[in-house]
């Protein structure tokens, strides 16, 4: 489980493509293949230099119409799961 404070950013072996609103990355190491909606290429292109769920979760707050513990949770799961898929790398190690 990531932490508030730790950086995140594209891990450097992904490729991505928005198309129609979403992203298609697609991990080059393993193939793995993950395709985000609206909201997950919002915070696909804010994780490209690095940003932190704390981070994450006042941008998404800032531009949609949600509170922040549900944007905090939401962000949470979905770092977790890239990171789990490896399409993300922790700056801070």
């Amino acid at each position: 489980m990531t932490n508030s404070d730790e950086n995140w950013k594209w891990h450097a072996a992904v490729a991505c493509r928005e198309i129609g609103g979403e992203t298609v990355i697609v991990g080059t190491d393993k193939r793995e293949v993950h395709i985000t909606d609206e909201v997950g290429t919002f915070l696909w292109q804010h994780l490209k230099h690095g940003a932190t769920i704390a981070k994450l979760t006042e941008l998404l707050c800032a531009d949609y119409d949600v509170s922040e513990g549900r944007a905090c949770q939401d962000v949470k799961e979905f770092v977790d799961e890239l990171v789990a898929k490896q399409l993300l790398e922790n700056i801070d190690e």
